[in-house]
């Protein structure tokens, strides 16, 4: 495409505004803005993603997401790494876990600590003059995604009848040959 595109000057300005958990996702964008930007993602590789837990939550995420996760005991600058994956998926498929996809990884740089808006929780129990205000601001971690890993691992054989198929085959009236002369 040529520099002066309509995609690549988008691009360029969704590149400059630090979105929070939306940083470049194509679900999120207008309709006219879809068709190009994939076009762009394509060309920039960015087509990977995961699905990670974490703090009781599940998170779509790819390379350079931004995203706030519940508070992890790391400090600015430090790496992290998630193995819960759920799921991972490209251009080419999808690769889903039972109940996590072995051999995959997600590295992830803390950002920074910080908090929440504070959520105002107000009870009133009606004609008994009671009533409870309380607040709350939940400590968040603010990531950046630098890796999404995905190694590939070789199936195990779990089947008895898949065990029986590799080993050696016994002839008819051989006899073992890890037998030692009788006792006399």
């Amino acid at each position: 495409m040529k520099a002066s595109s309509p995609a690549r000057r988008c691009l360029g300005l969704l590149l400059a505004v630090k979105a929070v958990d939306s940083w470049l996702r194509p679900a999120i964008l207008p309709t006219f803005l879809k068709k190009w930007l994939v076009i762009e993602l394509i060309g920039l590789g960015r087509l990977m993603y995961a699905v990670i837990k974490t703090g009781g939550k599940q998170y779509k995420v790819s390379k350079g997401d931004v995203l706030r996760v519940e508070k992890l005991t790391a400090d600015a600058g430090e790496i992290v790494s998630f193995d819960q994956i759920l799921m991972l998926g490209d251009d080419q498929g999808t690769t889903v876990g039972t109940p996590h996809v072995t051999g995959a990884e997600v590295k992830a740089t803390v950002l920074e600590q910080t908090r929440d808006d504070k959520i105002i929780v107000f009870k009133k129990r009606r004609r008994k003059n009671s009533r409870r205000k309380n607040g709350h601001r939940q400590a968040l971690t603010v990531l950046r995604v630098t890796k999404v890993l995905a190694k590939p691992v070789k199936a195990e054989v779990t089947s008895k009848k898949a065990a029986k198929k590799t080993a050696s085959p016994k002839k008819r009236g051989a006899v073992d040959s890890t037998i030692t002369a009788s006792e006399d």
